[in-house]
């Protein structure tokens, strides 16, 4: 039986490029988070967050991850929630991930993958809402199948690495990945060319094709995101403000950079899809036949009339 190395998974995402930017080339690794038992008080914050880095550190990234999962007991998959879960009595129940671990097994596997973000060093970003916001000034403008906090903070999490991006002088477009089981994420990719035409242009040459979806149990990266994301949902509530979550520490080897919409950018890109030709049709129902027709109204210049 061939054994494929988890580097080869983030090979294959750069082997089209030369050999020069396909060392240099940086892949976003994002997971979405989205805690019902926030409070309507709170704002039953939205969280997307996920890590940055180069193709050849993720590389080598995911074979050192895969160590870890390997090392006794060993581990085929790695989600924070169900460690996490493990640690408040899930360990004891049959047919859970973490069945018959000890709580000093899981906070080992816990501290030792932490350690793997801290000596790879990505660095982090978040994109989150208030989902009672987002309603509020959303509903009656946004298309129905587009009443998803989820591809709004996919755009705050483009817009931020762009302005970061242009801050540390990168010019290059970068590749968005996502976990092939995250049913938004893929709805998102569906109305992503009309998102992707109502952004400034420095958003637009930052984004190659479309975002890749793939399995979490291959791409290592992305169970990475997944507990970023997990503890930055977490700390959020009031409750744990004193207690993140046993990686926080560890999470953030570089810079961590936020973005967070207002009542005003949640106007704002609403107002941009309500310049959408065709959204008065859309608005009131699920529209898989009117959404493709839709684009934004924009004068062409002149040199293409």
């Amino acid at each position: 039986m061939t054994v494929t190395r988890p580097s080869a998974h983030i090979e294959a995402m750069v082997c089209g490029y030369a050999r020069n930017t396909r060392l240099t080339k940086s892949l976003v690794m994002l997971r979405a988070f989205f805690d019902e038992s926030l409070s309507d008080e709170d704002g039953r914050d939205f969280v997307l967050a996920g890590y940055v880095q180069t193709a050849s550190v993720w590389s080598v990234f995911s074979d050192d991850w895969e160590a870890v999962l390997n090392d006794s007991p060993p581990l085929k998959l790695f989600h924070m929630h169900e460690a996490f879960s493990a640690l408040n009595g899930a360990n004891k129940r049959p047919g859970t991930r973490f069945y018959g671990w000890s709580e000093e097994d899981v906070l080992a596997k816990i501290s030792s993958l932490a350690d793997v973000i801290q000596r790879h060093r990505p660095w982090s970003l978040e994109s989150r809402m208030s989902t009672k916001s987002f309603y509020k000034v959303c509903d009656s403008i946004v298309p129905y199948d587009l009443r998803n906090p989820y591809l709004f903070c996919y755009f705050g999490i483009v817009g931020k690495l762009a302005e970061v991006h242009r801050e540390m002088g990168i010019t290059e477009t970068v590749k968005f990945v996502f976990d092939e089981n995250d049913e938004a994420s893929r709805e998102a990719a569906h109305f992503y060319p009309f998102f992707k035409k109502a952004q400034p242009i420095a958003c637009q040459s930052l984004l190659a094709g479309t975002p890749e979806f793939l399995s979490d149990e291959d791409v290592k990266p992305l169970q990475a995101a997944d507990s970023l994301a997990w503890h930055l949902r977490r700390a959020a509530e009031e409750r744990n403000k004193n207690n993140p979550g046993p990686m926080w520490f560890k999470l953030f080897p570089v810079k961590h950079y936020v973005h967070r919409f207002t009542e005003n950018d949640l106007a704002e890109m609403a107002h941009k899809m309500s310049r959408l030709e065709g959204i008065e049709e859309a608005r009131a129902r699920p529209s898989s036949v009117v959404l493709p027709k839709l684009r934004v109204k924009s004068k062409k210049p002149r040199g293409e009339r």
